[in-house]
């Protein structure tokens, strides 16, 4: 079975879509993204947070944080590892990975 993404968006303002792998850990939600320039959805989330997830059919209004704790990014780092075979993607240059807290919004703010 195929691992399932996460698409990213913005409300209308971007139409544009991207999907990201996510993975679970401790109950909270994470995207994650790699290369060596940031993609737009994270550029745009530098200055503001909200973005929205498609996840299996249903789309949320999310605030997306970066994940800065090198605890978390190592434990983050091993749980998309046992989620996603990232040497059969990746082959032995596994690149670094960026993280991304997930929050739900209100969809009143």
């Amino acid at each position: 079975m195929p691992a399932k993404t996460c698409p990213i968006g913005r409300s209308a303002r971007r139409s544009t879509r991207y999907s990201s792998r996510c993975v679970s850990l401790d109950a909270k939600l994470y995207v994650g993204s790699y290369g060596g320039e940031k993609k737009w959805w994270e550029q745009s989330v530098a200055h503001d947070k909200r973005a929205r997830l498609r996840i299996e059919g249903r789309l949320y209004d999310v605030e997306l944080t970066p994940v800065s704790d090198p605890e978390l990014v190592l434990a983050l780092d091993l749980a998309y590892t046992k989620k996603y075979d990232m040497a059969e993607v990746f082959g032995e240059d596994i690149p670094p990975w960026r993280y991304y807290a997930v929050t739900l919004r209100s969809r009143q703010g």
